[in-house]
């Protein structure tokens, strides 16, 4: 039975790491940025994903495409949306595609042939996962969104739907986050703390999984292999091989260390295995204020208390 997972997090959490790692694995295919139901439905980037209300897998989920993507994250009101514009997300996963060159094992005739499809339902958009699944002879099919865990309780009240969340030192991400996007440490304080709320109301869901970005790096045997299991690949997982990104080609680390360098982030620096994290102080950058804010969310919620 073909699954599809959602790799999710934070935004600079590791999961285009996590991504390329379960895109190396045999009878899975991966995919960045594709198919995002989430802001199909015009949610704003990136606080939309992780603030909207969706607050049950009940509420019902319409397509429509004639629907405007909001701009301003300060309009509540459209953090209730859900109605999905199947118009945007295959422009937007057709753009992915083609600018990422993410074609797998399939050519770009056979990406549009799958996606010259009318879809106005969410059995509609399942089938058109599993044609992918069956049409590249894969088992699984990861897509890695990022800033869309309010969509996760809608996504895990579908059949063979799996998610993988990704926590990574929230001082850490709170950080790269500043270099790689300019986002402000008040915006990474209040994802950072939704973000927590939200999995704890998921974590015990059995196609719920929270993997912790240092375990990945710290122990990525048992690691990757946990992810395997959980997924039910039967095959062996991959680890001591080269990791390839979704473009097959070797995986190349994003490091907002780049950024002001003559190396442009998105192209980042040529990292097929997996690294130990660097070992460094975050209040020495931090300003005081800010560091007590993140200091007090990782206090106040379990999913954190490792870093405490």
């Amino acid at each position: 039975m073909n699954k599809v997972l959602v790799v999710d997090g934070l935004a600079r959490s590791g999961t285009t790491l996590i991504n390329s790692i379960i895109n190396s694995q045999t009878n899975t295919i991966a995919l960045r940025g594709c198919f995002h139901e989430l802001l199909s439905m015009g949610y704003p980037w990136p606080e939309g994903g992780v603030l909207a209300n969706i607050h049950s897998a009940t509420d019902p989920i319409s397509f429509n495409d004639n629907i405007n993507r909001c701009t301003n994250s300060d309009e509540k009101k459209y953090y209730t949306k859900t109605t999905i514009s199947w118009k945007q997300m295959k422009e937007f996963t057709l753009d992915k595609i083609e600018d990422l060159r993410q074609y797998g094992s399939l050519n770009h005739q056979t990406w549009l042939s799958l996606l010259d499809r009318d879809v106005s339902s969410l059995s509609d958009l399942d089938k058109l996962y599993s044609d992918i699944c069956e049409t590249a002879n894969v088992q699984t099919l990861s897509l890695r969104w990022n800033q869309a865990i309010s969509y996760a309780p809608i996504w895990l009240n579908r059949k063979n739907h799996y998610w993988l969340a990704v926590v990574r030192n929230p001082f850490h991400r709170a950080l790269s986050a500043q270099k790689a996007f300019s986002m402000d440490m008040q915006t990474s304080v209040a994802m950072t703390t939704a973000y927590a709320k939200k999995l704890e109301t998921l974590k015990n869901n059995p196609n719920f999984k929270i993997i912790y970005y240092e375990d990945i790096l710290e122990n990525p045997h048992a690691n990757i292999s946990n992810i395997c299991n959980w997924l039910g690949n039967t095959s062996a997982p991959v680890i001591d091989k080269e990791f390839v990104n979704t473009d097959g080609e070797p995986h190349r680390r994003e490091s907002s260390k780049l950024v002001g360098t003559s190396i442009d982030r998105k192209t980042g620096i040529l990292c097929p295995n997996i690294s130990p994290a660097s070992k460094y102080d975050p209040k020495n950058e931090i300003e005081s204020y800010d560091f007590d804010k993140i200091k007090k969310c990782i206090e106040n919620y379990p999913v954190y208390s490792r870093y405490h």
